[in-house]
């Protein structure tokens, strides 16, 4: 008997001390007015759960995955994987009222940073396992070689897309074969680059944008001036679809939070 009363005082002490601890972290994320403090996420934390292409192609093939497009009415008509339906990258928000369906959702992009963007991820975290995201996006999809369809003819997608520094950062983990391509000058290189790039100097262009592969993503950075999208129209006249330059350059690389978020 003795025990057992122990055991309840025990085991009440450790609740009342676990939700003072949760109470407290809280209290200490919310900052004078109602924000919260730097560092601190008040919204669900959960895992975003990232599906390889193959992976997503087997659960459609036995009818279990229903995919949607995430971007916009252009790109989804123009080049789309089959079978997807459209959902606006503006609104994500829809999907958290969605009717709950045995099938498992999976979103892509065409876009590199759509589903990196700031609006996004918290998204995403919330809704946690009702969806799944596609690692790597259509270019993945395609570069596996599967199924994609669509109007014929030029594609919508002519000119290379702005991507800000932190969906960079979280697209590069899911897109590990982006090529990343430092026009800076050399000596600038050698002294510090975002890594996993390559300096190609911009009079050099010619020579090496013919081995670069246009099946995956080409991310372009400069300085910060500029000269990134200015390059990355070339890429994107040479026939790169997956072509994307980084706004506000090495810059905003090194100093994230002074660029702007979609």
């Amino acid at each position: 008997m003795h025990t057992q009363t122990c055991f309840r005082r025990t085991l009440a002490t450790a609740v009342r001390s676990a939700m003072m601890a949760t109470l407290c972290m809280l209290v200490a994320c919310v900052a004078p007015g109602g924000g919260s403090r730097d560092g601190c996420q008040l919204v669900s934390s959960a895992t975003i759960r990232y599906l390889e292409p193959g992976e997503v192609r087997l659960l459609q093939l036995k009818g279990e995955a229903f995919l949607l497009h995430v971007g916009n009415d252009l790109e989804y008509d123009q080049r789309r994987i089959e079978g997807a339906a459209l959902r606006r990258a503006d609104d994500l928000e829809s999907l958290t009222v969605m009717p709950v369906t045995s099938a498992q959702v999976v979103l892509y992009s065409a876009g590199f940073g759509d589903l990196y963007s700031d609006r996004a991820q918290p998204i995403l975290r919330k809704l946690g396992d009702r969806v799944a995201v596609l690692r790597g996006g259509m270019a993945a999809w395609e570069r596996n070689g599967f199924p994609v369809e669509g109007r014929k003819g030029n594609d919508v997608n002519s000119s290379c897309q702005p991507v800000t520094a932190p969906e960079l950062r979280r697209g590069l983990v899911n897109h590990d074969e982006a090529a990343l391509i430092d026009l800076r000058q050399q000596q600038d290189f050698e002294t510090a680059h975002i890594p996993g790039a390559r300096s190609v100097m911009p009079h050099e262009l010619d020579k090496h944008i013919k081995s670069l592969p246009k099946d995956r993503w080409v991310i372009l950075y400069d300085q910060g001036g500029g000269g990134g999208a200015m390059v990355g129209e070339q890429f994107a006249r040479q026939g790169f679809r997956y072509c994307g330059y980084l706004t506000g350059g090495y810059q905003a690389w090194l100093n994230p939070r002074e660029t702007g978020t979609r």
